[in-house]
Parts: structure tokens; sequence; C-alpha cells
């Protein structure tokens, strides 16, 4: 019960300050670096408006409760939303290991599925004007024009004009056969 021994460390936080510099992230992406209860060692931008301070926003308490690497969508503080993927530093010790996340405006991460779907159904919309449009001109002129002779001739022959025609061939089709009778 008596003290044995003093261990005391420290760490040149600007270190991690420097990683923002080696990476090509998008505009308006954010690079944080916390410890395991979630205070900020550093942040990418803002820097020394956040270091030392509790990042307590959705994202961190996310990140608490899913210890080791991941991926959440979620506000940050500045209310943009983003797309941020997190591991912790040390592998071998996700719940109390410092961890990074980094984050990317969802607008900008989502913009190629965004402009791929896009076209995907622009496509889709096209090819089903297409076919309605093969249907319609199809159904009309193979099967309504048809039909309207064949009615045409009805009307003709019940008010006694038994000289009345449709005009079409008499075929083997279930028209043509009607034509024909």
């Amino acid at each position: 019960g008596r003290l044995e021994a003093v261990f005391f460390a420290t760490f040149d936080l600007t270190w991690f300050n420097r990683i923002p510099a080696r990476t090509r992230l998008p505009e308006g992406s954010t690079i944080v670096v916390l410890d395991a209860q979630g205070t900020v060692l550093s942040r990418h931008p803002e820097h020394e408006q956040w270091l030392g301070k509790r990042y307590d926003t959705p994202i961190m308490r996310f990140i608490l409760a899913n210890p080791g690497a991941g991926r959440v969508e979620a506000e940050d503080v500045d209310g943009v939303p983003r797309l941020y993927a997190y591991a912790p530093l040390v592998e071998r010790a996700p719940g109390a290991s410092p961890f990074i996340a980094v984050g990317i405006p969802t607008e900008i991460a989502y913009a190629d599925v965004r402009h791929t779907v896009v076209n995907v159904l622009g496509g889709l919309v096209l090819v089903l004007a297409l076919v309605l449009a093969a249907a319609w001109f199809g159904g009309d002129v193979f099967l309504l024009r048809k039909i309207r002779a064949l009615v045409d001739a009805t009307r003709r022959l019940g008010q006694g004009e038994l000289d009345a025609r449709t005009g079409l061939a008499h075929g083997r089709d279930e028209i043509g056969q009607l034509a024909g009778a």
C-alpha cells in the first residue's frame, strides 16, 4: 500500500498536425485524433480550438460505443454531414488506444454514386419511354386500326349497308378470320 514508483511520459502532439499535410483529402474533410476518453489530441482544421477538449459529438459517442475500426455517417460540430472512417492507433488495444477518425463531406463522398444513379435512372426512363411509345404505336397499327375497321364494318352492316367490307386481309389470325366472316 505504499508508493513504489512514478512513471511520467510526454508526447509531442504537434506530430499529429503533420498528418493532414501528408494526405490528399477533399475540401471540407476533417481528421481528428482522440484519446480513449474522447479528448482531442489533434484536429484538422481548427487544431488550436479543439486541442485538449472533449469531442462530445454523435460521431464520438458512436466511436466510443463501437471500439475498433468502423464507419459512421453523422453531422460534425460544424453542422456538415460527413462520412467518417475510424480506427485505433494501436491495433491490439482498440478500447484503450487513441484513435483517428477521418471525415469526408457526404456530398463529396457520394458524388460519384449520385452521378451514376442519375445516369442509370435517366437511361431507364429513356428506355421505358421508348418501350411505351413502341407499345402504343404497335398496338395502334397492329390491333386498334383493325378493330376499328371491324367495328366500322359491323356498324354499317347493322344499318343495312350489305356491301360493307373491312378492307382487311383474311389471314389465319383471329382478326383476319373475323374480317373474313
